[in-house]
């Protein structure tokens, strides 16, 4: 990552990778290069006040299928063809989606969490375990089903420790 902007990889293809931007709310907040760096095209999901862009967005690639990437704004967004075409997945969950996540052993089960605190799997809201907002989501490798979330609590009061099964 770099000042917060999420940064993905496409596991099958090194010099392809995807970069959230906050460069300029004209463009959507996604750039893509295909060689390694050397030039950057904009490709994200269409970004404005009302699809609740933030200012960092999730990013995600599927890492068994990486033409398959998932951004956040306000609502959840899904390419299947490496960024050409965007679909949004889900409604606006009321806050953007700051971490999205892939379970590496099955495509079909998908985690997000937004800035107000709240985790979705499988695009149905399974938790809010703490104020704060969802900053990384992450699926345990040794126990399947089990994730961890971070929080970040900047700016804010809050002292509050909260766990949840989702």
């Amino acid at each position: 990552e770099r000042d917060g902007a999420a940064i993905a990889f496409d596991p099958s293809n090194p010099a392809t990778y995807y970069i959230q931007s906050t460069a300029a709310p004209q463009y959507p907040p996604l750039l893509k290069t295909i060689n390694g760096g050397s030039s950057f095209i904009w490709v994200g999901p269409p970004a404005s006040v009302a699809s609740g862009n933030g200012i960092y967005n999730a990013l995600a690639i599927d890492p068994n299928n990486p033409q398959t990437i998932y951004s956040g704004l306000g609502g959840l967004w899904r390419s299947q063809n490496g960024a050409a075409t965007w679909s949004q997945i889900t409604p606006l969950t009321g806050s953007p989606i700051g971490a999205v996540a892939v379970d590496p052993s099955n495509s079909t089960e998908v985690i997000f969490g937004n800035n107000a605190g709240a985790i979705w799997k499988n695009f149905t809201m399974s938790a809010q375990p703490r104020k704060g907002y969802v900053s990384s989501l992450t699926y345990d490798s040794n126990r399947q089903g089990l994730i961890y979330a971070t929080y970040s609590s900047f700016r804010t009061q809050s002292t509050e420790i909260g766990r949840a099964h989702v």
